[in-house]
């Protein structure tokens, strides 16, 4: 599961890019659409 603040909704992983599978969270930033969070496994 993924959080997008910039739409304020929750969507699956499996519409990321699989380079960012790598967090355990994913909190998509509104501006760069960058992952906020960044916590690693």
């Amino acid at each position: 599961m993924a959080i997008s603040i910039r739409n304020a909704c929750v969507f699956s992983r499996n519409e990321l890019n699989p380079d960012t599978f790598v967090f355990r969270v994913f909190i998509e930033e509104p501006f760069d659409r960058n992952n906020t969070a960044r916590l690693y496994m």
